[in-house]
């Protein structure tokens, strides 16, 4: 048999909280058996012990009941949690040790329910004594077993569900022998599609309700439909994981239109692929909700739909704001002078739309404190929108980096507000040292530093570090931060 860890199971009983009851020691003979029974179990001659069957205090019931406790006394239960487990359900008394109770206990142990393990998983679910052990209990621990792998490391890889876990609408969770070959269906139609054992464990513990699924006229209509449309391979358990209510969600009247309409923008499989991959949840927003309310006041605006589609495909969540704020940007970004067909228009209405009042007079300060006018934040905002979406924090470590270190123009930064989207240390500091060296060199032209902070990564290290190398050999230890080699003398 395959062995497992012991919490692996356990996480998905049912826990219920036990009721304390009365203990007493337990020899054995009849008449002490009746008396623990009787006080501690709370139950008496004719209590009911299952279906149609009560508790007889006769000598052959009496040694029924003696055989029982005796062998969960031999499995490591105490008095007291005997108690526990007759009093929650006496029915166990109606047990057969031989071909009920020994067979589940085998079983049990073997999974790796062992030492005070085994008291503990059947006190905390004594309905396990009672269900069939062909037909339920290894039906349930395989389908578990399929979720969440060999191995179950611990409770944090597993679904986090129990019998009684909602999964959909006014729906329970029912691992039972109707229930285990449509779970079983649903688990390999994810492993044949990609998904690994943690990743299908993931998906159900967020996703309950998709074990209701249906494989044939659910789960594989959209499949089929998110393949054909580029997400193939890695990128479709990807995509699943990040918004598992995909799965949920109606494909002729969600997805599809969604889809469509996406793309009406975008124009390319490709780019609305890229699109929802970074924003998942586009997929399930509303077609006929904000998202075409949205489009609708830009396309009546003028704004062209290839700058729409960049909006979408940059900064996907401002198309699906409420539809009042966008209006308010559009009209805050034509008093500002940004003309829609202007392609800088969507990147303005983008930036004045993802910031609240409070926010946006936050940034305008921090450019204020260093020193610009409302002109001058105007004009920079024209230039390049995107840079207030920079934090404060970087506003201020960018301009500090141009201004103190640099030393560049105060009104570089105005001229040239994409700078406040570099990175100072992987970007900014290591090219400003290269050229200093340059400059030491006499290397560099009239070329104004400004401008190469934003060349493209392989022309600048073509142009200013590689095209050096016989000059200045550990030119690119120094753009890379290799200490040792900036400590070298350049001369």
């Amino acid at each position: 048999m395959f062995k497992i860890s012991s919490t692996f199971l356990l996480h998905f009983i049912h826990k219920r909280s036990l009721n304390t009851v009365s203990t007493s020691t337990l020899p054995l003979p009849s008449v002490s058996t009746i008396q623990f029974l009787t006080n501690s179990c709370g139950l008496s001659s004719g209590s009911p012990t299952s279906k149609g069957r009560k508790l007889q205090f006769d000598g052959k019931s009496i040694q029924k009941y003696e055989a029982i406790i005796g062998f969960l006394k031999s499995h490591g239960f105490e008095n007291s949690q005997i108690a526990k487990l007759v009093s929650k359900q006496p029915s166990i008394l109606q047990s057969k040790v031989s071909n009920n109770l020994k067979p589940k206990f085998e079983f049990l142990q073997e999974v790796g329910f062992v030492g005070p393990l085994l008291p503990k998983l059947i006190l905390s679910n004594p309905g396990i004594l009672i269900r069939s052990l062909d037909s339920q209990l290894k039906p349930t621990f395989f389908i578990l077993k399929e979720i969440l792998g060999e191995k179950g490391n611990s409770i944090k890889n597993s679904c986090g569900l129990s019998t009684e876990s909602p999964s959909s609408a006014g729906r329970k969770l029912r691992i039972d022998e109707k229930n285990i070959q449509q779970y079983e269906a649903i688990v390999g139609f994810f492993k044949s599609h990609g998904f690994e054992n943690s990743q299908i464990a993931k998906l159900v513990s967020r996703q309950p309700s998709i074990l209701q699924s249906t494989v044939s006229t659910n789960l594989k209509p959209k499949f089929e439909f998110l393949q054909e449309n580029g997400f193939v391979g890695p990128l479709l358990p990807k995509l699943i994981l990040s918004n598992p209510g995909i799965l949920i969600r109606s494909l002729d009247s969600q997805l599809k239109p969604t889809f469509r309409l996406i793309k009406e923008m975008l124009e390319s499989d490709v780019k609305v692929t890229t699109a929802i991959c970074r924003s998942t949840w586009l997929l399930t927003s509303n077609s006929k909700g904000p998202m075409r309310s949205n489009i609708d006041v830009l396309v009546s605006e003028g704004v062209p739909s290839r700058n729409i589609g960049k909006m979408i495909e940059l900064n996907p969540r401002t198309i699906t704001l409420n539809v009042d704020r966008m209006i308010d940007a559009v009209k805050t970004v034509k008093e500002l002078g940004v003309e829609p067909k202007d392609r800088k228009f969507v990147l303005a209405v983008s930036a004045v739309v993802s910031r609240s009042d409070s926010a946006w007079k936050k940034k305008i300060n921090v450019m204020k404190s260093l020193g610009w006018s409302e002109k001058e934040i105007l004009t920079a905002f024209k230039r390049y929108p995107p840079f207030f979406n920079c934090s404060e924090e970087k506003m201020r470590d960018v301009a500090d980096f141009c201004f103190n270190t640099a030393k560049l123009d105060p009104g570089t930064l105005i001229r040239y507000p994409v700078l406040f989207k570099y990175s100072v240390d992987k970007r900014l500091r290591p090219r400003y040292k290269v050229l200093e060296v340059l400059k030491v060199k006499n290397l560099l032209k009239n070329e104004k530093s400004a401008q190469l902070f934003f060349r493209g990564e392989r022309e600048f290290v073509e142009n200013y570090i590689v095209k050096h190398l016989d000059e200045i050999p550990n030119l690119m230890d120094i753009y890379r931060g290799n200490v040792a080699s900036e400590t070298k003398s350049v001369l």
